[in-house]
C-alpha cells in the first residue's frame, strides 16, 4: 500500500496530531494509502490470504456466515480482511496486527449513525478546534467536508467498519470506510497518547482491489474511561 498526498486533509492532519482537551491529549493521524499491493505487503497478503482460507475449512459454518466482510470462502472478502490488517499496520508500524480476524470487526449500519457517534466522541477536540480557528469554523463540519472529497459516506459502494480490539491498556475505537469502486484508501487515527509498548492485535481484510479506505481510530487512557 501507497501513502497519498491529500490536499483536503491537510489542516485537518496537522490539527489532529496533537489536541489538548484538558483530560487527556488525543494524538491523532488523517493519511490515505492505496490499495495496490507490492513488496512486503503483496507477501504479507498471500500469507494472510492462506491462513484465513485454511481457517475456513475448519470453522463452523454459523461462523462464517456472521462474517461482517461477507463469506471468508469467498476471496473478496478476504482482501476486505486483508487490507483492513495491512492499513493498520502502515498506520502503527510498530504494532503487528496481522492475527486480527473478521471477528475482530463489525459492520456499521450507516453514515448517519456513524457521523452521530464520531461526533459525540469528539466533542470535546471540537472545542479545541473552535478556540484555534474561531466559532466559524466547526470541527465536524471541517471534517466530513473534507473526509467526502476523498470518500463518500452516502455512496452505495462505501462500507463502514469498526475494530473491536480485544486488549483494553487503552480505549481504542477505529472505523474503516470503504468505496469498492475507488483507487485509494484514507485512514484517520486519532489517540490519547503513544503506545508505549508493541502488541500483536487481530484485525480483518477488506474485499476486492480498488477502492478508497477511510480510517477514525481513536485512543484514551483507559483510566479516563470510555467516549461512548
Amino acid at each position: 500500500m501507497k501513502y497519498l498526498e491529500c490536499k483536503p486533509l491537510e489542516k485537518l492532519k496537522a490539527f489532529v496530531e496533537n489536541v489538548d482537551v484538558g483530560d487527556y491529549t488525543v494524538e491523532g493521524k488523517m493519511e490515505a494509502y492505496s490499495c495496490k499491493l507490492a513488496g512486503t505487503d503483496k507477501k504479507l497478503s498471500r500469507s494472510l490470504d492462506q491462513e484465513v482460507e485454511a481457517s475456513v475449512s475448519v470453522s463452523p459454518p454459523r461462523l462464517l456466515s456472521a462474517s461482517p466482510v461477507g463469506p471468508l470462502t469467498e476471496a473478496g472478502s478476504r482482501r476486505t480482511l486483508i487490507y483492513l490488517i495491512l492499513t493498520l499496520n502502515h498506520i502503527y508500524p510498530d504494532y503487528d496486527f496481522s492475527l486480527l480476524r473478521a471477528h475482530n470487526f463489525s459492520k456499521e449500519t450507516g453514515p448517519e449513525t456513524v457521523k452521530g457517534n464520531v461526533e459525540t466522541l469528539l466533542i470535546e477536540m471540537a472545542r479545541a478546534w473552535i478556540s484555534e480557528n474561531g466559532k466559524d469554523s466547526a470541527f465536524t463540519e471541517s471534517l466530513w467536508t473534507a473526509i467526502d472529497e476523498v470518500i463518500s459516506l452516502y455512496e452505495s459502494s462505501t462500507d463502514i467498519y469498526s475494530y473491536n480490539p480485544e486488549y483494553e491498556v487503552r480505549f481504542f475505537h477505529s472505523l474503516f470506510l470503504l468505496d469498492h469502486q475507488s483507487t485509494a484508501t484514507s485512514c484517520l487515527p486519532l489517540s490519547s497518547s503513544s503506545l508505549s509498548t508493541p502488541h500483536t492485535h487481530q484485525l480483518t481484510p477488506i474485499p476486492s482491489l480498488l477502492r478508497v479506505f477511510l480510517v477514525l481510530c481513536i485512543f484514551r487512557d483507559s483510566a479516563v474511561g470510555p467516549l461512548w
